[in-house]
């Protein structure tokens, strides 16, 4: 095999002789470098295989199942705070009136003693 380095490219040359012609072909020779310390051209082992990469749609959906999830969570917690907000609120309502009932019977042995 014949090799041939044109602006920085290597080059197989294939020489192809029919009846009539002989025509010269250069193709890109993907799988040779060139050894500068020798001089020789020489096999490069084949490029490493890339790692299959995640469907970029797929991982847009995951990140919004993310968010989505994150904002479900907040809300829950915000209902759980109103509803725990609502229950104190109801608690120191019924202990107020419940105080006020005790003054007011108060009131009244007091003003029935007297």
């Amino acid at each position: 095999m014949e090799y041939e380095i044109i602006d920085e490219i290597i080059y197989q040359v294939e020489e192809i002789k029919t009846d009539n012609q002989t025509s010269i072909v250069k193709t890109v020779a993907t799988n040779i470098k060139y050894d500068e310390k020798t001089g020789e051209f020489v096999p490069t082992p084949p490029p490493e295989p890339i790692p299959p990469q995640p469907n970029p749609i797929e991982q847009l959906q995951q990140d919004q199942n993310a968010v989505m999830l994150g904002l479900l969570d907040l809300y829950s917690q915000q209902q759980q705070s109103e509803d725990k907000r609502v229950r104190d609120s109801d608690a120191v309502m019924i202990g107020m009136m419940d105080l006020y009932k005790q003054v007011q019977e108060l009131k009244a042995k007091i003003e029935g003693g007297a």
